[in-house]
């Protein structure tokens, strides 16, 4: 996030107010943290409380650089969103596993 033509996320997000929210990321493993802050992907506190609260989902991804070219416009990209529709996040599978890994968690 930050930059123009960058990684794109497409992260879930509860239908509830701040202060709810705040409450659910408080109570889980992931307290402490603040939407829209360095490292931190979710830009309100409805998405951090979705990504607290729910199972993992690869398509959460979103659009992520597969290999940097030096321009944007030359980039590499995986469209995890596109790439795994119709899917559910299997972390038996051996991919699902190395992109969390490397990317969301």
């Amino acid at each position: 996030r930050g930059l123009e033509d960058g990684p794109q996320f497409c992260l879930p997000s509860l239908e509830v107010s701040d202060s709810s929210c705040q409450r659910l990321v408080e109570a889980s493993p992931l307290r402490g943290l603040s939407p829209d802050t360095p490292g931190v992907s979710s830009r309100s506190w409805q998405e951090l409380a979705a990504v607290a609260t729910q199972l993992p989902d690869v398509r959460w991804l979103g659009r992520q650089v597969f290999m940097w070219c030096g321009n944007p416009k030359e980039d590499l990209w995986n469209d995890f969103t596109a790439l795994h529709q119709n899917e559910t996040t299997d972390l038996e599978k051996q991919e699902h596993r190395n992109y969390f890994g490397e990317k969301a968690l």
